[in-house]
């Protein structure tokens, strides 16, 4: 079944979306530059690479070919830089020093790591456990059971879940210390925060006609010229359960989808996810996914995790919590959720 949006959506939300869809994937639709004036006519230009292990994708308008290829040099240097902080795949990430060195004792982090970390903690308190960085050791075992079709053992499980929970985490001037067995996963929110940074480093560049889509973590910045946004189209499911193209026009925002499309795991007769709810340690039941809408990709990438393991029953009171935490960053966000029949 669908769920409807519970918050009042802007009209033109409301004439691309309606009020109880579900969103399955986002595709990035062609857009075209009409100009009557050639002097101000700018250019189309489209990057591609492998990025904190996914598929990144710039598009940049521009009239200097050599500056915009220098911006997107610099983008993708910053998308490094952020994922030798975050990744727990790389024995020389900040994450993996913080794992050999910060058990038990207070070990710096950059400010980088700082930053971020405070945020996820936030909605960890904001969500009441279920946005939880301190699940890397279940993490661990659903990677493991996706990749192998083979459902974690339930011992292995209740261990995971032993060593987990953020308020076994400390963080003091800017250093932080876990306990024995716990590992960090920013994959709910590092790949978020990357997209926000590889557009600010475009738009310092003189760049902010453009459009970052990381793996689904999308920012779109100023429109082209004579468009009043960048075209989203994705498939989505009606009341009835009809599946449809859906259209929106975005610009200074982002829209990050969070689901099972590609990694979930079948174990008598249900559908597992790789999202993993902190507070059982089983992936959430799919075919299940969650697409928000918010004016930060790190935040729509944490809320978009959230949402998908928050009871239904939850969504209102979190969404009350936060806008009262977040209030005067000019941060908002709207959702649309799939469940499981």
């Amino acid at each position: 079944m669908v769920y409807p949006c519970l918050f009042k959506l802007p009209e033109a939300v409301k004439r691309y979306f309606g009020y109880q869809v579900g969103i399955r994937s986002w595709t990035i639709a062609s857009v075209f530059i009409l100009s009557i004036s050639l002097k101000a006519q700018k250019t189309r230009f489209e990057f591609q690479a492998i990025k904190m292990g996914t598929p990144f994708h710039l598009i940049i308008y521009g009239n200097d070919s050599t500056a915009v290829k220098s911006a997107a040099e610099q983008a993708w240097l910053r998308i490094d830089e952020i994922n030798d902080i975050f990744s727990d795949y790389s024995s020389t990430s900040e994450l993996s020093r913080i794992h050999q060195y910060a058990r038990g004792t207070y070990y710096p982090v950059s400010k980088e790591f700082e930053d971020v970390l405070k945020t996820s903690l936030i909605y960890s308190r904001l969500s009441r456990g279920s946005f939880d960085i301190t699940i890397g050791a279940m993490t661990r075992l659903w990677r493991r059971a996706v990749k192998m079709n083979d459902f974690p053992q339930l011992d292995k499980i209740q261990e995971a879940r032993e060593v987990s929970g953020y308020k076994k985490l400390k963080l003091k001037n800017s250093s932080i210390k876990i306990p024995a067995g716990m590992f960090l996963d920013f994959g709910a929110i590092a790949k978020g925060y990357a997209v926000d940074e590889a557009y600010r480093i475009l738009s310092e560049n003189q760049f902010p006609i453009a459009l970052i889509d990381g793996g689904g973590d999308i920012y779109c910045g100023q429109p082209p010229d004579g468009k009043q946004g960048w075209s989203i189209t994705g498939q989505t499911r009606d009341i009835e359960g009809q599946v449809k193209d859906t259209l929106m026009y975005v610009q200074n925002a982002s829209i990050v989808t969070s689901g099972d499309a590609f990694k979930f795991i079948e174990f008598k007769g249900s559908r597992y996810s790789h999202i993993i709810d902190p507070l059982t340690g089983l992936g959430i039941p799919g075919p299940h996914w969650t697409t928000v809408n918010a004016d930060r990709a790190i935040h729509a990438d944490a809320v978009a995790t959230t949402l998908s393991v928050l009871p239904p029953g939850r969504l209102k009171k979190f969404q009350k919590k936060w806008t009262k935490k977040f209030s005067g960053q000019s941060t908002n966000w709207h959702y649309f959720i799939y469940y499981p029949k």
